[in-house]
């Protein structure tokens, strides 16, 4: 199980994407999350996708949220900030899902780039 990503340039409230929580999952009848979160000693960021629940293995643009769509977000100093103009290469199989992705976001007026992107998780709920 892993879930890495680097940031273009620095981006101060995750100067290093550690997680210690991951969720792999449907949390609505129409979709599926995938999540890597930190979440110790008063620190708390994620790094997720949502992705169609119904979903299969390809590369996929990410958009913003909305139905049957793959959207990205990162999670830190307390606000959702949405990814944009990336991609996702994604292999599902079983209640298994490896992926590989890029995408920006922006936070207090600098882009910053969500690079170097891998993922391997295991179901953590229903899928």
């Amino acid at each position: 199980l892993y879930y890495k990503a680097t940031f273009e340039p620095r981006f101060p409230p995750i100067t290093t994407f550690q997680p210690n929580q991951y969720l792999y999952a449907s949390l609505t009848k129409d979709s599926v999350s995938v999540i890597g979160r930190r979440d110790a000693a008063g620190v708390f960021y994620q790094i997720g996708f949502v992705l169609p629940r119904k979903i299969e293995t390809g590369l996929y643009d990410i958009e913003d949220w909305g139905d049957d769509k793959v959207s990205a977000h990162v999670v830190a100093d307390g606000v959702i900030l949405g990814g944009k103009k990336g991609k996702i290469d994604l292999t599902r199989s079983g209640s298994s899902i490896v992926a590989t992705f890029d995408f920006e976001i922006t936070h207090g007026g600098t882009l910053y780039k969500v690079q170097n992107g891998k993922l391997s998780l295991k179901a953590t709920g229903d899928l």
